[in-house]
């Protein structure tokens, strides 16, 4: 990869503070506080960010593409910033403003307390997070359903069984043992919202 194209990434992300690089594959991971939130591809010269369902739709109208690191192999949660990002120092700045907070919480939902109740995983954790319930207690007073809404509403693409886990975990009861009536009142609830 040409040492112009890293030194221009690292430029435009300058308004971030200090972003560090480490070469990682043949390209380059970025890191902001130890937070790896992007990386440059070394067979195109391309800054990915780092990225989720939230963005499908800004990701779509920027003509974006996710990382695929080995052709046919499928992709990876990292968005192309293509030029119409790329080059626009406020559209950037909300991408990497999302990639920060993605990777910040990926990391806080290894150890945060969500993580101590019965079917929450470090993935059910994430997006509890990022609907800002940050503990147990928080959960227990929203409920299953209110949380499971909120994380929808957010853009987050789910499946019916993180409500199932959510509603097990308030239960202290593993998700799969949840009564049949119990699931339909629970999507009864969601057709309400």
């Amino acid at each position: 990869m040409p040492h112009r194209v890293l030194i221009e990434v690292l430029n435009r992300l300058a308004f971030l503070g200090d972003v560090q690089e480490r070469r990682m594959f043949g390209g380059h991971g970025l890191y902001l506080d130890g937070d790896f939130f992007g990386l440059i591809d070394s067979k195109n010269a391309q800054l990915y960010l780092r990225t989720d369902a939230t963005m499908a739709q800004e990701r779509e109208a920027a003509g974006s593409w996710l990382f695929e690191p080995m052709e046919g192999k499928g992709t990876m949660n990292y968005a192309a910033t293509s030029p119409a990002v790329f080059d626009d120092p406020a559209r950037l700045a909300t991408w990497c403003a999302r990639a920060l907070r993605i990777a910040r919480l990926k990391k806080e939902a290894e150890s945060c307390s969500l993580i101590s109740m019965r079917n929450i995983n470090k993935e059910s954790a994430f997006y509890l997070l990022d609907a800002e319930i940050r503990s147990p207690a928080e959960l227990r007073k929203l409920g299953a359903v209110a949380a499971f809404c909120m994380i929808r509403d957010l853009g987050h693409e789910l499946e019916r069984k993180l409500l199932w886990a959510f509603d097990g975990a308030l239960r202290d009861q593993a998700w799969h043992r949840l009564s049949d009536e119990r699931k339909a009142e629970l999507e009864a609830e969601i057709a309400a919202t």
